[in-house]
């Protein structure tokens, strides 16, 4: 998790042992997932488009956070920390 959202991989399993998902995250956005039943078979793949509203949203995110990070920086530099 990154500031409280997903961000990265995230996986859950059935009680079996088996793999029931499989999802990849952006600063709390879904890019794709992959859900198993617990046989193991795939029972439904996703992957957002980018033309999909919620990827222009994704986008918007992606710059709030460089400007955050940059800002972090500059005050950590400002201000002698390392």
């Amino acid at each position: 998790m990154l500031m409280g959202t997903y961000h990265g991989k995230k996986r859950e399993w059935h009680p079996n042992g088996q793999l029931a998902e499989e999802a990849d995250y952006e600063l709390g956005f879904e890019l794709r997932h992959k859900l198993w039943d617990e046989d193991g078979n795939l029972i439904e793949e996703f992957e957002r488009d980018e033309n999909d509203p919620a990827y222009e949203e994704l986008k918007e995110e992606r710059e709030t956070y460089k400007e955050e990070i940059e800002e972090e920086e500059r005050r950590r530099r400002d201000s002698g920390e390392s």
